[in-house]
């Protein structure tokens, strides 16, 4: 599954953390994207859903985190895509 990011400029490179769930609650996919240069980009994600699923929950959190601070989530958004649907949703 392919998930785009647009986010606006910054001073401080933010990290992201990615969770997919199936609509069990199971998350069937998550990564963490540290400290980003780029304000917009794609990644994909594989999906390690044993029964495939036509809708899937994608969570997004934007942080910020050093070694010295404790993680400041900065923003959460949460989607439920159909994949069925090709395309931008």
């Amino acid at each position: 599954m392919a998930v785009g990011f647009d986010i606006t400029p910054f001073l401080e490179r933010p990290s992201i953390q990615v969770a997919i769930r199936n609509l069990e609650g199971q998350e069937v996919s998550s990564l963490h994207i540290i400290e980003t240069l780029d304000t917009n980009f794609n990644i994909t994600m594989h999906l390690r859903d044993p029964e495939p699923q036509d809708s899937y929950e994608v969570s997004a959190t934007l942080y910020y985190a050093t070694p010295e601070t404790e993680r400041e989530d900065i923003h959460t958004i949460t989607k439920i895509l159909d994949a069925t649907k090709p395309g931008e949703q």
